[in-house]
């Protein structure tokens, strides 16, 4: 599934009615580790989505409703995206080294370590930094609970009926 397809499903989720009430969605543009350097996520505050995905061949700056990449990994976060991406990247820098970055620069991330689950691509690009994140920032006014867990449900509900899989890098529903 693409990062386009999962713009439309989150897209057209939004549009159904239903007894949430409307739900507001803000995809945050393109991020990436290594180019963005000293920005922040953004939707960093927020609850919502996160996706990775690889950079384009080229231009990575691609807006998620554009973007015909395959989509890697589907996360959410009730509040504080940038903080769940962050955790989810892991340290730059070497343990007990103080200012010393890691080379490759996300080495000690779950997902750069041999994994037999991961493709060598894929995990090779994520200890590189070499990924683009998009946020999705999710609310509504009916002030649902567990609004990101729907929205990523659904999510990856598409990806399996598309695909009788889930991204690679999601190993739970």
């Amino acid at each position: 599934m693409t990062v386009r397809q999962v713009y439309e499903t989150i897209v057209n989720l939004a549009q159904r009615d239903s007894a949430l009430g409307p739900i507001e969605v803000e995809f945050g543009k393109p991020w990436h580790p290594n180019h963005d350097r000293g920005s922040k996520v953004p939707n960093g505050a927020a609850g919502g989505l996160y996706l990775y995905t690889r950079p384009g061949i080229g231009e990575w700056r691609i807006d998620a409703k554009d973007n015909p990449n395959d989509v890697w990994y589907i996360g959410k976060s009730q509040k504080d995206i940038g903080g769940r991406v962050w955790h989810h990247l892991g340290s730059i820098y070497e343990p007990g080294v103080k200012g010393v970055e890691c080379v490759p620069r996300f080495k000690y991330h779950k997902w750069s370590r041999n994994c037999d689950y991961i493709a060598p691509e894929i995990r090779n690009a994520i200890a590189e930094g070499e990924v683009v994140i998009y946020t999705v920032a999710l609310k509504n006014s009916a002030g649902f609970p567990y609004l990101a867990e729907l929205v990523e449900k659904v999510a990856l509900t598409e990806y399996a009926f598309a695909f009788n899989k889930i991204p690679p890098l999601n190993r739970s529903f």
